[in-house]
Protein backbone atom coordinates (compact mmCIF):
# COMPACT_ATOMS: atom_id res chain seq x y z
CA UNK A 1 0.00 0.00 0.00
CA UNK A 2 1.31 3.63 -1.04
CA UNK A 3 2.44 5.95 1.92
CA UNK A 4 -1.00 8.61 0.58
CA UNK A 5 -3.49 5.84 0.92
CA UNK A 6 -2.05 4.38 4.48
CA UNK A 7 -2.31 8.20 5.65
CA UNK A 8 -5.74 8.48 3.99
CA UNK A 9 -6.80 5.23 6.07
CA UNK A 10 -5.49 6.28 9.66
CA UNK A 11 -7.57 9.99 9.14
CA UNK A 12 -10.93 8.23 8.47
CA UNK A 13 -9.48 6.18 11.51
CA UNK A 14 -9.45 9.04 13.95
CA UNK A 15 -12.29 10.71 12.04
CA UNK A 16 -14.82 7.91 13.09
CA UNK A 17 -12.92 7.67 16.67
CA UNK A 18 -13.42 11.64 16.67
CA UNK A 19 -17.22 11.10 16.42
CA UNK A 20 -17.85 8.27 18.64
CA UNK A 21 -16.15 10.85 21.03
CA UNK A 22 -18.39 13.71 20.23
CA UNK A 23 -21.04 10.96 20.38
CA UNK A 24 -20.66 10.30 24.04
CA UNK A 25 -20.01 14.29 25.27
CA UNK A 26 -23.20 14.48 23.76
CA UNK A 27 -24.94 11.50 25.65
CA UNK A 28 -23.20 12.91 28.79
CA UNK A 29 -24.96 15.94 28.59
CA UNK A 30 -28.16 14.21 29.68
CA UNK A 31 -27.27 11.73 31.84
CA UNK A 32 -23.68 10.66 33.60
CA UNK A 33 -20.91 9.99 31.64
CA UNK A 34 -20.09 7.17 34.14
CA UNK A 35 -23.66 5.56 33.00
CA UNK A 36 -23.46 5.97 29.88
CA UNK A 37 -20.18 4.07 29.74
CA UNK A 38 -21.76 0.92 32.15
CA UNK A 39 -24.35 0.96 29.76
CA UNK A 40 -22.19 0.65 26.63
CA UNK A 41 -20.45 -2.26 28.70
CA UNK A 42 -23.89 -3.45 29.69
CA UNK A 43 -25.39 -3.25 25.55
CA UNK A 44 -21.59 -4.59 24.32
CA UNK A 45 -19.96 -6.43 27.06
CA UNK A 46 -17.36 -4.99 29.43
CA UNK A 47 -15.01 -7.72 28.24
CA UNK A 48 -16.40 -6.31 24.34
CA UNK A 49 -15.96 -2.90 24.69
CA UNK A 50 -12.59 -3.12 26.13
CA UNK A 51 -11.27 -5.17 23.32
CA UNK A 52 -12.38 -3.27 20.58
CA UNK A 53 -11.13 -0.12 21.82
CA UNK A 54 -8.15 -2.20 22.17
CA UNK A 55 -7.91 -3.08 18.96
CA UNK A 56 -8.73 0.27 17.77
CA UNK A 57 -5.68 2.08 19.18
CA UNK A 58 -3.52 -1.63 18.28
CA UNK A 59 -4.70 -1.26 14.69
CA UNK A 60 -3.46 2.67 14.67
CA UNK A 61 0.02 1.30 15.94
CA UNK A 62 0.33 -0.99 13.37
CA UNK A 63 -1.18 1.51 10.68
CA UNK A 64 2.03 4.16 11.93
CA UNK A 65 4.68 1.46 11.70
CA UNK A 66 3.89 0.28 8.27
CA UNK A 67 4.02 4.43 7.40
CA UNK A 68 7.74 4.39 9.55
CA UNK A 69 8.80 0.87 7.65
CA UNK A 70 7.89 2.41 4.38
CA UNK A 71 9.72 5.71 5.23
CA UNK A 72 12.68 3.12 5.94
CA UNK A 73 12.17 1.18 3.16
CA UNK A 74 12.10 4.15 0.55
CA UNK A 75 15.12 5.77 1.86
CA UNK A 76 17.51 2.63 1.28
CA UNK A 77 16.03 2.55 -2.17
CA UNK A 78 17.04 5.88 -2.24
CA UNK A 79 20.77 5.14 -0.30
CA UNK A 80 21.12 2.04 -2.65
CA UNK A 81 20.17 3.69 -5.67
CA UNK A 82 22.97 6.58 -4.74
CA UNK A 83 25.72 3.59 -3.72
CA UNK A 84 25.10 2.21 -7.36
CA UNK A 85 25.76 5.80 -9.11
CA UNK A 86 28.87 6.24 -6.99
CA UNK A 87 29.99 2.92 -8.04
CA UNK A 88 29.35 3.74 -11.62
CA UNK A 89 31.34 7.19 -11.63
CA UNK A 90 34.50 5.29 -9.96
CA UNK A 91 34.34 2.30 -12.26
CA UNK A 92 37.83 2.09 -14.08
CA UNK A 93 37.45 1.53 -17.99
CA UNK A 94 40.49 0.89 -20.57
CA UNK A 95 38.96 2.22 -23.82
CA UNK A 96 41.16 1.47 -26.80
CA UNK A 97 39.81 2.69 -30.31
CA UNK A 98 41.00 1.90 -34.22
CA UNK A 99 40.43 4.18 -37.32
CA UNK A 100 40.96 3.50 -40.94
CA UNK A 101 41.36 6.75 -43.12
CA UNK A 102 41.57 7.00 -46.64
CA UNK A 103 42.58 9.59 -48.19
CA UNK A 104 43.38 11.42 -52.04
CA UNK A 105 44.93 14.35 -50.38
CA UNK A 106 47.03 12.37 -48.18
CA UNK A 107 49.11 15.46 -46.86
CA UNK A 108 46.35 17.28 -45.91
CA UNK A 109 44.67 14.37 -43.86
CA UNK A 110 47.88 14.29 -41.76
CA UNK A 111 47.46 18.14 -40.91
CA UNK A 112 43.87 17.12 -40.40
CA UNK A 113 45.21 14.69 -37.64
CA UNK A 114 47.61 16.75 -36.00
CA UNK A 115 44.90 19.41 -35.55
CA UNK A 116 42.54 17.07 -34.07
CA UNK A 117 44.91 15.52 -31.28
CA UNK A 118 45.80 19.26 -30.38
CA UNK A 119 42.30 19.92 -29.97
CA UNK A 120 41.42 17.34 -28.01
CA UNK A 121 44.34 17.19 -25.91
CA UNK A 122 46.15 14.33 -26.88
CA UNK A 123 49.75 13.48 -28.35
CA UNK A 124 51.66 11.08 -30.61
CA UNK A 125 52.66 8.49 -28.92
CA UNK A 126 54.32 6.69 -31.67
CA UNK A 127 54.51 6.68 -35.68
CA UNK A 128 55.47 4.65 -38.49
CA UNK A 129 55.64 6.83 -41.88
CA UNK A 130 56.11 5.81 -45.45
CA UNK A 131 56.30 8.74 -48.19
CA UNK A 132 56.66 6.43 -51.14
CA UNK A 133 59.19 5.43 -53.79
CA UNK A 134 61.35 8.30 -54.91
CA UNK A 135 62.14 6.00 -57.74
CA UNK A 136 58.38 4.77 -58.14
CA UNK A 137 56.24 7.90 -58.54
CA UNK A 138 53.16 5.77 -58.29
CA UNK A 139 53.82 4.08 -55.16
CA UNK A 140 51.40 5.20 -52.30
CA UNK A 141 51.96 6.91 -49.49
CA UNK A 142 50.57 5.83 -45.85
CA UNK A 143 51.09 6.31 -42.06
CA UNK A 144 49.74 4.61 -38.68
CA UNK A 145 50.04 6.34 -35.39
CA UNK A 146 49.33 5.58 -31.56
CA UNK A 147 47.70 8.21 -30.06
CA UNK A 148 46.65 8.99 -26.55
CA UNK A 149 44.06 11.30 -25.16
CA UNK A 150 42.22 12.14 -22.37
CA UNK A 151 39.67 9.45 -21.89
CA UNK A 152 36.26 12.50 -21.24
CA UNK A 153 37.94 13.68 -24.78
CA UNK A 154 37.53 9.78 -26.71
CA UNK A 155 34.13 10.17 -27.87
CA UNK A 156 34.77 13.31 -29.27
CA UNK A 157 37.97 11.99 -30.98
CA UNK A 158 36.24 9.15 -32.20
CA UNK A 159 33.12 10.61 -33.54
CA UNK A 160 35.29 13.37 -35.64
CA UNK A 161 37.39 10.66 -37.27
CA UNK A 162 35.63 11.07 -40.65
CA UNK A 163 37.16 14.68 -40.99
CA UNK A 164 40.23 14.03 -41.17
CA UNK A 165 39.44 11.60 -45.27
CA UNK A 166 37.47 8.89 -46.13
CA UNK A 167 36.48 6.78 -43.05
CA UNK A 168 36.81 2.96 -43.90
CA UNK A 169 36.42 1.08 -40.65
CA UNK A 170 36.36 2.55 -37.03
CA UNK A 171 35.87 0.35 -33.56
CA UNK A 172 36.20 0.87 -30.66
CA UNK A 173 36.62 -1.30 -27.22
CA UNK A 174 36.46 -0.69 -23.51
CA UNK A 175 38.03 -3.05 -20.77
CA UNK A 176 36.44 -2.94 -17.24
CA UNK A 177 39.41 -3.15 -14.37
CA UNK A 178 37.28 -1.93 -11.50
CA UNK A 179 37.51 -5.44 -9.51
CA UNK A 180 41.61 -5.38 -10.55
CA UNK A 181 42.11 -1.86 -9.47
CA UNK A 182 39.78 -2.62 -6.18
CA UNK A 183 42.10 -5.93 -5.54
CA UNK A 184 45.29 -4.03 -5.89
CA UNK A 185 43.83 -1.39 -3.19
CA UNK A 186 42.88 -4.10 -1.09
CA UNK A 187 46.45 -5.69 -1.32
CA UNK A 188 48.55 -2.59 -0.55
CA UNK A 189 46.40 -1.62 2.38
CA UNK A 190 47.07 -5.30 3.54
CA UNK A 191 50.77 -5.02 2.64
CA UNK A 192 50.54 -1.73 4.53
CA UNK A 193 49.46 -2.75 7.51
CA UNK A 194 51.87 -5.80 7.53
CA UNK A 195 54.77 -3.36 6.84
CA UNK A 196 53.67 -1.58 9.71
CA UNK A 197 53.24 -4.35 12.10
CA UNK A 198 57.40 -5.34 11.06
CA UNK A 199 58.46 -2.15 12.13
CA UNK A 200 56.86 -2.21 15.65
CA UNK A 201 58.22 -5.60 16.07
CA UNK A 202 61.88 -4.63 14.75
CA UNK A 203 62.22 -1.80 17.21
CA UNK A 204 61.56 -4.15 19.82
CA UNK A 205 64.15 -6.95 18.66
CA UNK A 206 66.90 -7.11 20.67
CA UNK A 207 68.08 -10.74 18.60
CA UNK A 208 70.52 -10.36 16.27
CA UNK A 209 69.25 -13.31 14.36
CA UNK A 210 65.66 -12.20 14.80
CA UNK A 211 66.51 -8.70 13.40
CA UNK A 212 68.21 -10.21 9.85
CA UNK A 213 64.95 -12.24 9.58
CA UNK A 214 62.12 -9.38 10.39
CA UNK A 215 64.76 -6.99 7.82
CA UNK A 216 64.55 -9.31 5.42
CA UNK A 217 60.48 -9.73 5.43
CA UNK A 218 60.40 -6.04 5.81
CA UNK A 219 62.44 -5.83 2.14
CA UNK A 220 60.02 -8.53 0.80
CA UNK A 221 57.15 -6.79 1.82
CA UNK A 222 58.15 -3.59 0.67
CA UNK A 223 59.08 -5.45 -2.55
CA UNK A 224 55.49 -6.26 -3.20
CA UNK A 225 54.23 -2.96 -2.42
CA UNK A 226 56.28 -1.15 -4.60
CA UNK A 227 55.26 -3.71 -7.87
CA UNK A 228 51.63 -3.38 -6.45
CA UNK A 229 51.74 0.78 -6.23
CA UNK A 230 53.84 0.55 -9.74
CA UNK A 231 50.53 -1.63 -11.44
CA UNK A 232 48.34 0.91 -10.01
CA UNK A 233 49.94 3.09 -11.40
CA UNK A 234 50.05 1.82 -14.67
CA UNK A 235 46.35 1.31 -14.45
CA UNK A 236 45.59 4.91 -13.74
CA UNK A 237 47.36 6.09 -16.76
CA UNK A 238 46.03 3.76 -19.00
CA UNK A 239 41.70 4.72 -17.50
CA UNK A 240 43.00 8.61 -17.32
CA UNK A 241 44.16 8.90 -21.21
CA UNK A 242 42.40 6.16 -23.71
CA UNK A 243 44.32 4.78 -27.13
CA UNK A 244 43.44 5.19 -30.70
CA UNK A 245 45.25 3.63 -33.63
CA UNK A 246 44.95 5.55 -36.99
CA UNK A 247 46.27 4.72 -40.44
CA UNK A 248 45.96 6.90 -42.68
CA UNK A 249 46.38 5.26 -46.73
CA UNK A 250 46.61 7.74 -49.51
CA UNK A 251 44.80 6.69 -52.94
CA UNK A 252 45.54 8.39 -56.04
CA UNK A 253 42.59 9.43 -59.04
CA UNK A 254 42.50 7.01 -61.44
CA UNK A 255 44.25 9.11 -64.57
CA UNK A 256 47.05 9.62 -62.35
CA UNK A 257 48.01 6.18 -62.96
CA UNK A 258 49.66 5.27 -66.88
CA UNK A 259 47.31 3.09 -68.83
CA UNK A 260 48.58 -0.86 -69.18
CA UNK A 261 50.06 -0.79 -73.13
CA UNK A 262 47.73 -1.99 -75.37
CA UNK A 263 49.46 -2.64 -79.14
CA UNK A 264 53.05 -4.50 -79.44
CA UNK A 265 54.38 -0.79 -80.31
CA UNK A 266 52.99 0.33 -77.19
CA UNK A 267 54.32 -2.49 -74.97
CA UNK A 268 57.71 -1.90 -76.77
CA UNK A 269 58.10 1.78 -76.33
CA UNK A 270 56.69 1.15 -72.58
CA UNK A 271 59.21 -1.24 -72.19
CA UNK A 272 62.00 0.68 -74.04
CA UNK A 273 60.98 3.73 -71.29
CA UNK A 274 60.86 1.39 -68.22
CA UNK A 275 64.81 0.34 -69.67
CA UNK A 276 65.93 4.02 -69.92
CA UNK A 277 64.81 4.50 -66.64
CA UNK A 278 66.36 1.78 -65.07
CA UNK A 279 69.01 2.23 -66.46
CA UNK A 280 69.45 5.75 -64.88
CA UNK A 281 68.26 4.76 -61.36
CA UNK A 282 71.32 2.13 -61.89
CA UNK A 283 74.04 4.88 -63.00
CA UNK A 284 72.57 6.77 -60.24
CA UNK A 285 73.06 4.61 -57.49
CA UNK A 286 76.38 3.23 -58.90
CA UNK A 287 77.87 7.17 -58.74
CA UNK A 288 76.70 7.41 -55.17
CA UNK A 289 77.99 3.93 -54.10
CA UNK A 290 81.39 4.78 -55.69
CA UNK A 291 81.34 8.18 -53.85
CA UNK A 292 80.55 6.86 -50.48
CA UNK A 293 83.09 3.94 -50.58
CA UNK A 294 85.84 6.15 -52.06
CA UNK A 295 87.23 6.78 -48.97
CA UNK A 296 88.16 2.86 -48.89
CA UNK A 297 88.91 2.68 -52.19
CA UNK A 298 91.84 4.82 -52.03
CA UNK A 299 93.27 2.93 -48.52
CA UNK A 300 92.60 -0.29 -50.33
CA UNK A 301 94.62 1.03 -53.46
CA UNK A 302 97.54 2.26 -51.21
CA UNK A 303 97.62 -0.70 -49.56
CA UNK A 304 98.23 -2.71 -52.60
CA UNK A 305 100.24 -0.04 -53.71
CA UNK A 306 102.72 -0.56 -50.87
CA UNK A 307 102.44 -4.56 -51.22
CA UNK A 308 103.60 -4.36 -54.98
CA UNK A 309 106.77 -2.20 -54.28
CA UNK A 310 107.51 -4.58 -51.14
CA UNK A 311 107.66 -7.47 -53.75
CA UNK A 312 109.49 -5.66 -56.40
CA UNK A 313 112.46 -5.14 -53.74
CA UNK A 314 112.05 -8.22 -52.49
CA UNK A 315 112.66 -9.55 -56.18
CA UNK A 316 115.55 -7.06 -56.91
CA UNK A 317 117.38 -8.44 -53.51
CA UNK A 318 117.09 -12.06 -54.74
CA UNK A 319 118.43 -11.46 -58.40
CA UNK A 320 121.34 -9.66 -56.93
CA UNK A 321 122.27 -12.59 -54.57
CA UNK A 322 122.20 -15.21 -57.16
CA UNK A 323 125.60 -16.93 -57.47
CA UNK A 324 127.30 -17.32 -60.76
CA UNK A 325 128.39 -20.26 -62.75
CA UNK A 326 132.48 -20.19 -62.71
CA UNK A 327 132.19 -23.48 -65.35
CA UNK A 328 129.52 -21.72 -67.73
CA UNK A 329 131.97 -18.43 -67.53
CA UNK A 330 135.24 -20.15 -68.65
CA UNK A 331 133.50 -22.63 -71.64
CA UNK A 332 131.60 -20.20 -72.96
CA UNK A 333 133.14 -16.56 -71.93
CA UNK A 334 131.59 -15.16 -74.94
CA UNK A 335 128.05 -16.50 -73.84
CA UNK A 336 128.43 -14.71 -71.10
CA UNK A 337 129.70 -11.55 -72.30
CA UNK A 338 126.61 -11.52 -74.68
CA UNK A 339 124.20 -12.13 -71.78
CA UNK A 340 125.75 -9.29 -69.58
Amino acid sequence: MKIHDLKGVIMKKKIVFAILIMTFILSSCSSDKNAMHDEAKADYGSDAYEKAEEDMLIEVDTEEEGIDNSLKINENIDNSNLNRNQMEENRKIIKTGYISIESQAYDESVLKLRSLINKNNGYVFSSNEYDGNEQNKYDDKWSSYVIKVPAENFDSFMNSAGSIGDLINKSEEKQDVSSRYMDIELRLKTLKVQEERLLDILEKADDLEKIVELERALSDVRYEIESFESSKRDLDRKVAYSTINVEINEIRLKEEYKEKPISFGEKAAYAFENSIENTGYFLQNLLLFLISALPAIIFLAIIIFIIVLIVKKINKKKAAKKPINTFDSVVNPDENNTKK
